[in-house]
């Protein structure tokens, strides 16, 4: 389980990476390195809530042809209508002005403030152990989410794709979230599960039997033991690790 730039002990500064895009580029380079390790079978990216929406922005992006499957737990889609109080429940703050201005800024080329922290996440003290990552910048943020145009990146999902989310599910709001891939990714896989929540959508071990029967049924092919399998989960929890 890859720990992606900007968390724990990964790139150079936590909370940060270097341009936008450059953790599509380091997932792309990891794969090409378990290529060179002889893994041959299909790659699955697989991600939780923050992670999840970086599946989707790959999914849209130049390195997607890399991927063969997406699993997308409860994925976040910021500026989205299926983000609940447009605060994930409370559990992020978004400095929205400094976002809308560095938007405007880096549509003109200028980039020299996209270091900036642009949201912060609400975890508890209690919950914390010196780990996690609990502000973003303007380019990890981006980088981690669907483009701004994120109904193109949810169009690229197709079949391929296969989407798990908890009915009381505290950042995503599970009914808008099936309604929008009902409309723009048809094809895509989508699963509410009954009684569950943000996270036991990732720790309940139910769901994992479910996660590991769309693995071994929905493939058009078999997938080979060696089949690399890419994982992630929240990323004010450690990151997409």
């Amino acid at each position: 389980m890859p720990n992606l730039r900007g968390h724990y002990q990964s790139g150079r500064h936590r909370g940060d990476v270097d341009y936008i895009g450059q953790l599509e580029d380091d997932i792309a380079d990891l794969i090409d390195q378990l290529r060179r390790q002889n893994f041959h079978g299909p790659v699955v990216l697989g991600g939780h809530s923050s992670g999840g929406g970086f599946g989707i922005r790959f999914a849209g992006g130049r390195h997607a042809h890399l991927v063969s499957r997406f699993l997308l737990l409860s994925p976040v889609i910021p500026r989205s209508d299926t983000i609940r109080q447009r605060s994930a429940g409370g559990w992020a703050h978004l400095h929205m002005r400094r976002i809308i201005g560095l938007a405007l800024l880096n549509a003109f080329g200028i980039r020299g403030f996209n270091a900036l922290p642009v949201i912060e996440f609400n975890k508890p003290v209690r919950f914390w152990d010196g780990t996690e990552t609990l502000t973003y910048s303007y380019r990890l943020n981006t980088s981690y989410h669907p483009r701004g145009r994120f109904v193109a990146d949810v169009r690229k999902l197709t079949e391929r794709s296969a989407i798990f989310i908890g009915e009381l599910d505290e950042a995503v709001d599970a009914q808008c979230l099936a309604r929008m891939i009902k409309r723009e990714s048809p094809a895509t896989a989508l699963e509410v599960l009954a009684g569950m929540d943000h996270f036991g959508v990732f720790t309940d071990t139910a769901v994992h039997e479910m996660i590991i029967e769309w693995i071994a049924q929905r493939a058009s092919t078999p997938l080979p033991r060696n089949a690399p399998i890419v994982a992630g989960e929240i990323g004010a929890n450690g990151g997409f690790r």
